[in-house]
């Protein structure tokens, strides 16, 4: 891992330049996984590989009484079902 990077507060962004803004965010940005803390990596890891599976609500469609031509035109969901359906 990197060094740490030193945490600029709102108040010295707001001092700053656009210009100057852009280049400290830059500067700031993890440029490899390796600059990335282990624990935070594999956080981001595991999250990308749950979004990955199909939940149970994709593989078996709408629970409710609505065709699933109703629920693809409304963008309606049963409750538990929706597209945010899998964040604990």
């Amino acid at each position: 891992m990197g060094p740490r990077q030193k945490l600029i507060a709102a108040a010295d962004m707001e001092k700053m330049t656009p210009q100057q803004r852009a280049d400290a965010v830059e500067a700031a940005r993890a440029k490899s996984w390796d600059d990335v803390p282990e624990r935070f990596r594999a956080e981001v890891l595991a999250t990308a590989s749950e979004l990955g599976q199909p939940s149970a609500a994709c593989l078996n469609g709408p629970s409710n009484s609505r065709s699933s031509s109703s629920t693809a035109s409304t963008g309606s969901y049963p409750v538990g079902a929706g597209p945010t359906a899998h964040r604990p």
